[in-house]
């Protein structure tokens, strides 16, 4: 495979197939010797290509960084199976993108309220697959799973317990969302079923340069659709 895609956003792209799930398998099988020359080629790729747009074209890159955290996000839920290579993989791709734009001093805001009726991707799927990609996942209501786990409730008990672990959590979460915030780390925020009141921190550096503020509403699997509101 030729590892030298033709843009950045290649990478991650979901629109003719699920580029991070697909890639990943390919990574996996590389040696030890061929990841690191992998590792290099990737990482030139994308770095000399988001410097090739800034310099071209500067409004472009608050639309990619916005694209690409949101291909991420909705990889996470299109894929069929997970196992480690695609945290190995995002650990290459995504953070070469986040440690760019930390570079420039540009923090990624990404808010989404989706809906879900299986708990294992938000509690369980997202913050293994994001570990390594330098994109903090911030979730209350994984935030509450960990403390149900020390208590040993299964997580088919999910929705029986959570309202007891609700308001700490959101507490949790919303503490997360400053810090990220004071120190500039990118972040996924999501909050599900979450009215507009849980993202007024993000919300707050809507139109402030150095700002991606990304709001997804409609379903990761029915549309490509997001709000950018930097």
């Amino acid at each position: 495979m030729n590892w030298e895609l033709d843009k950045a956003t290649d990478y991650f792209d979901n629109r003719e197939k699920i580029s991070i799930s697909e890639y990943a398998e390919e990574f996996d099988q590389l040696s030890i010797d061929e990841r690191m020359i992998v590792d290099l080629m990737i990482k030139h790729r994308i770095i000399g290509w988001l410097e090739q747009v800034e310099e071209n074209n500067k409004d472009l890159i608050t639309n990619i960084g916005a694209m690409i955290v949101d291909d991420i996000y909705r990889a996470g839920n299109l894929m069929y199976s997970y196992n480690e290579s695609v945290s190995d993989y995002l650990g290459v791709t995504a953070k070469t993108v986040m440690n760019w734009f930390t570079s420039k001093e540009i923090t990624i805001h990404y808010m989404t309220n989706n809906t879900f009726t299986d708990y294992l991707r938000p509690l369980i799927l997202f913050p293994m697959m994001l570990e390594k990609s330098n994109i903090i996942y911030i979730c209350p209501q994984q935030i509450a799973w960990q403390s149900m786990e020390k208590a040993d409730i299964p997580i088919e008990q999910f929705r029986l317990f959570y309202k007891d672990y609700q308001e700490a959590a959101y507490e949790r979460s919303q503490d997360l969302i400053k810090r990220c915030c004071e120190c500039g780390a990118h972040y996924i925020h999501l909050d599900i079923d979450a009215g507009q009141e849980a993202f007024e921190q993000s919300l707050s550096f809507s139109d402030t340069p150095g700002h991606i503020v990304v709001f997804r509403e409609e379903a990761p699997q029915d549309s490509a659709k997001f709000l950018l509101l930097s």
